[in-house]
């Protein structure tokens, strides 16, 4: 080989001239180029193409980090699978692949209706690609964008399933490590499928996962991940709370602008209470929510079966149904149906009324039978009236019986009249009814006006005490205990009122079951005592409002014993003693309703 320079003969594998040391290249061949690049088929598949001779596309599902997923129909065992196109630049990493053969080596073990299938992993040309069970419906992260948010029932529920699943991966020894919406399938029964256990590790193996690398994704990532530890099953536990939080409240509970912010967020900050995002749900389900958040991990649920029993168990105290929407029906049926249902109905109710108008006129023009004693009955010392022997038993008596009718307790000069009564020549006067004597004093009377209102104060007060039993009943349905305060304290106060109405003092009892009902429906708006408390004299400020526009020289007395409890409720809760300042606004409220009550003026309760 010449030099170029010099023109000095060199060896044919010289690489620099003997001579000058001026670099040698080889001579061309032809037209062969110096560099040969690979061309890689295009990364994208069309509806009908058949790739890898086998899968025939039906249309793209979606895309991620990791690469494309695809609905195929496989030739080879005539079923609908779905595969996972792996982006070539992830395909000629070898760490890359052999975490992928980890995730199918590891997640075939795991058989459960709430994880999806793995099927097999392939190559064909420079793609790998990995085939799954089809699961038709949407990701958890689609349903919940496209809802706003779930109802509690309907949350817990997918949370259940997905525990499900991964109870049975953490027994395997597989954690997923990588748990988000977006890797949980719905199905069109409503079913959760957790899927892509693509970065899970087996704990017993070393993981091909360096170190310094943090794996996951930062919306739903577990402190320890932030902070590249080793994780365990309860970081799972940890994403999972993350996403019951993002069901019930319809977002995540920290954003960021980078994953770096996110990452930390999650390793050194509190998320708000749900119950400040969707008030509808009860204590005991936020207080899941935030057991499952917490950051330390021993504080955690330990496993998926404890937090399945908690699911459970708060499930089967959540009472709000959830809502049906009633299938459409012919409009000619619904009139059938009305039709018939209004026919059955007419019978029983015809029926009704002509028993109470037939026994309202027996007794109004049937007069009532008075029986007579019999003829042997010896007489007794108190002489019976003539009114109760009828003629023919008077006939039937023997003399001595016959001298002691008309002469008992009668009024000077009725006897004649009595007499004549049984001739047909005179009636008793109206007011002379031994039937309407009997039946109590009459209308219009004093007696009859006190006995009205009476009976009128204890029916208002009966329907005082149906609707705070409706709100407590209500309440205790949510979860809530006596942990709350304001839930406390109507407990107690109940006492008080039930004293009041087993006393007929219902005046008393009344005001007393308002203010129950009211403390009811408010203990589930706080959670902390200092909460309850200023929630309570917010009422006691409305009732005071209200009492001082019916307030009259009588209650005088009363609002100014109504006024020394508020002030010392004020000075509890300045001096932080909140469950003595929640008994004298109580007291309070209950004086400036007893105002209220006794205006003429007052407003519906």
């Amino acid at each position: 080989m010449k030099c170029p320079s010099c023109q000095a003969e060199n060896l044919s594998n010289s690489r620099f001239c003997h001579r000058c040391a001026t670099p040698l290249q080889k001579e061309q061949e032809g037209n062969t180029p110096l560099t040969r690049t690979y061309q890689t088929p295009a990364y994208d598949l069309s509806r009908g193409d058949l790739f890898a001779a086998r899968y025939e596309v039906i249309e793209e599902l979606g895309q991620g980090g990791m690469g494309k997923v695809f609905k195929v129909f496989d030739h080879k065992i005539k079923e609908v699978v779905a595969l996972k196109l792996i982006r070539p630049e992830i395909g000629v990493n070898t760490r890359a692949i052999e975490r992928f053969r980890n995730e199918l080596r590891f997640a075939r073990k795991i058989a459960h209706r709430n994880v999806c299938r793995m099927y097999d992993l392939g190559e064909e040309g420079f793609f790998y690609f990995i085939t799954m069970e089809y699961v038709a419906g949407e990701d958890l992260k689609s349903f919940i964008r496209r809802s706003g948010r779930l109802t509690p029932g309907k949350g817990i529920s997918i949370a259940k399933q997905m525990c499900e699943g991964l109870a049975e991966a953490h027994r395997l020894g597989i954690v997923h490590r990588d748990l988000k919406p977006q890797n949980v399938m719905i199905d069109r029964e409503g079913n959760a499928k957790i899927m892509d256990f693509g970065i899970a590790r087996f704990l017993d193996t070393e993981g091909v996962t360096g170190s310094g690398v943090m794996i996951g994704t930062p919306e739903y990532m577990s402190p320890e991940q932030a902070e590249l530890k080793e994780v365990d099953k309860r970081s799972d536990i940890y994403s999972l709370g993350v996403i019951l939080y993002e069901m019930i409240s319809g977002k995540v509970p920290f954003e960021g602008e980078t994953p770096l912010s996110l990452a930390m967020r999650h390793k050194t900050e509190t998320a708000k209470n749900v119950r400040e995002l969707n008030p509808q749900i009860s204590v005991e389900l936020a207080g899941l929510i935030s057991k499952c958040m917490e950051k330390d991990r021993n504080k955690r649920y330990q496993s998926a079966e404890d937090l399945i029993a908690d699911l459970t168990r708060v499930e089967q105290t959540w009472s709000i149904p959830e809502k049906v929407i009633p299938k459409k029906e012919p409009i000619s049926t619904r009139e059938i149906t009305v039709t018939f249902q209004m026919k059955k109905l007419f019978l029983p109710i015809l029926i009704v009324l002509t028993v109470i108008l037939a026994g309202v006129l027996i007794r109004r023009f049937i007069p009532r039978e008075r029986s007579a004693p019999a003829v042997e009955q010896p007489l007794k010392a108190e002489k019976l009236p003539l009114s109760a022997v009828s003629p023919e038993a008077k006939k039937a008596m023997p003399e001595k019986a016959k001298g002691a009718l008309g002469t008992t307790k009668t009024q000077p000069g009725k006897k004649d009249k009595i007499e004549a009564t049984f001739k047909g020549e005179q009636k008793l006067p109206e007011k002379a009814k031994p039937e309407e004597a009997a039946e109590g004093p009459r209308e219009g009377s004093i007696e009859a006006q006190k006995l009205m209102a009476s009976d009128s104060e204890k029916q208002s007060a009966y329907l005082s005490r149906t609707r705070m039993n409706a709100a407590k009943l209500q309440i205790q349905n949510t979860g809530l205990n006596e942990k709350n305060l304001l839930y406390k304290l109507a407990n107690a106060g109940e006492q008080d009122a039930e004293k009041a109405y087993a006393k007929n003092d219902f005046s008393e009892a009344k005001p007393i079951y308002n203010i129950l009902e009211r403390v009811f429906r408010l203990s589930v708006q706080c959670n902390k005592d200092e909460d309850c408390v200023k929630i309570l004299q917010e009422l006691v400020a409305e009732l005071k409002s209200k009492a001082a526009k019916s307030q009259t020289t009588r209650d005088s007395g009363l609002s100014d014993t109504a006024q020394k409890d508020e002030n010392q409720g004020r000075a509890f809760l300045t001096n932080k003693e909140f469950e003595n300042a929640a008994k004298s606004f109580f007291q309070a409220a209950f004086e400036y309703e007893k105002i209220r009550l006794k205006s003429p003026f007052k407003d519906s309760n």
